[in-house]
């Protein structure tokens, strides 16, 4: 009989080996006994010879053929060695729950082609133009690109043309997007636009679409997967451009569990796959920047907004000088201004606590955390000066400590 090497999602960094009837592919599903229970895992290797005399056999085969082809098994292999976490729960996070669970690889609904796409009724900008033509340079191998733009500046557009021209050559692309919230906007931006299937990834679909949508990405039926975090690990044998949308944000970091970074692998599974890799925002993270100083990535940028639009006014106002309210006379102004033509005024307050400045009107001194030089909060409900980065805090001071002056006030609006 033959021996299998089977990945098992458990907290253990081995895998295991089970005597098998008939030869089995790697990446295929077998259900086999663990302990005093049936459990799913991956196939790995077939081997001759096994360290260990009495071995258990597989129970039932799920596939006929392999639901995991070798590409995205190297790249899983990747990310377990890299995060140091076991290949069999990193492969089981990569699976949609009802391949974990030993379902049928079955497709049960396919999401229709878009019936009416429309051609842009506007001409991309020369920055954008620029950008699309530098792209396309690396079509068929590996280089990182920083799309730089200020917001309005049309990176979706670019994005857009440069997955149209990856679909010409019959490949898919990906793109990942950090909020759930995004998706549905993006996905009606590429239907419209794009004569192919567009498929969603997130965990706000069912388990029956989440399996749909990663089958039709790893058959080819999908030209474009667009999805959160976990849709880096869907199977792409055809896979052209990968594109994330806002790298800046935290929400690609995985949290619990299996904990990576879909922004770090994307760079991975773009140099595995030899293909360019496209990093959109209007905010670049340190860590991109440096990439950019290092010359590792290429930095695009977008200064001008598309279709004429200008950029606000900013006002940065020092209410130091302004102790007869918590409102600036500036900003009083303009909300009386708006008020009067019938418009609407919106404030918006992003903060904890009563008032997140704690300072002396005398010389300018204000309350910062001891342990993390951060500016402590003032809670008023509990008197406490409280620091929202360490959690330390603190009873307020009565005299300021640098002039011993009795002079200290709370600034700025809290909740």
């Amino acid at each position: 009989m033959a021996i299998v090497e089977v990945a098992i999602p458990v907290p253990l960094n081995k895998t295991f080996d089970y005597l098998c009837d008939v030869e089995v592919a790697v990446g295929t599903r077998v259900r086999v006994p663990f302990i005093r229970k049936i459990v799913v895992g991956i196939v790995l290797g077939n081997k001759d010879k096994s360290d260990f005399d009495k071995l258990k056999s597989v129970e039932e085969v799920l596939d006929d053929t392999p639901i995991l082809d070798q590409p995205i098994l190297d790249f899983l292999f990747w990310s377990a060695k890299y995060y140091h976490h076991p290949i069999g729960e990193v492969i089981s996070a990569a699976l949609p729950k009802n391949l974990r669970l030993g379902k049928e690889a079955k497709i049960k609904k396919v999401t229709g082609l878009s019936i009416d796409t429309e051609k842009p009724d506007y001409k991309i900008t020369d920055e954008q133009s620029h950008a699309i033509d530098e792209i396309l340079k690396s079509q068929n191998s590996y280089h990182g690109f920083l799309l730089h733009g200020v917001t309005g500046s049309g990176k979706t557009e670019v994005y857009l043309n440069i997955t149209q021209a990856a679909l010409d050559q019959d490949k898919q692309v990906l793109v990942l997007v950090p909020e759930i919230g995004l998706t549905p906007q993006m996905i009606s931006r590429f239907e419209s636009r794009l004569e192919t299937r567009v498929v969603a990834i997130h965990s706000q679909l069912n388990e029956t679409q989440k399996l749909d949508a990663y089958l039709m990405a790893k058959n080819g039926e999908a030209g474009v997967v667009l999805g959160t975090r976990s849709a880096i690990f869907a199977p792409m044998p055809n896979l052209g451009l990968i594109i994330i949308d806002e790298e800046h944000d935290g929400s690609f970091k995985q949290q619990s569990n299996f904990r990576y970074s879909a922004r770090d692998l994307c760079f991975i599974r773009a140099k595995q796959a030899n293909i360019p890799l496209v990093l959109g925002t209007a905010t670049p993270s340190l860590e991109m920047l440096k990439n950019v100083m290092d010359k590792k990535i290429t930095r695009l940028t977008l200064t001008q907004r598309a279709g004429g639009a200008i950029m606000p006014k900013v006002s940065l106002i020092d209410m130091r000088q302004h102790f007869d309210g918590l409102l600036s006379a500036l900003l009083l102004e303009k909300m009386q201004q708006y008020l009067s033509k019938g418009k609407q005024v919106m404030l918006f307050i992003n903060r904890r606590g009563y008032a997140p400045v704690y300072y002396c009107k005398e010389c300018g001194w204000k309350a910062e955390c001891g342990r993390c030089d951060s500016g402590m909060i003032y809670h008023r409900h509990i008197n406490r000066l409280k620091c929202h980065h360490c959690g330390d805090e603190k009873m307020p001071e009565h005299t300021c400590p640098e002039c011993k002056q009795p002079s200290l006030e709370v600034l700025g609006y809290g909740t």
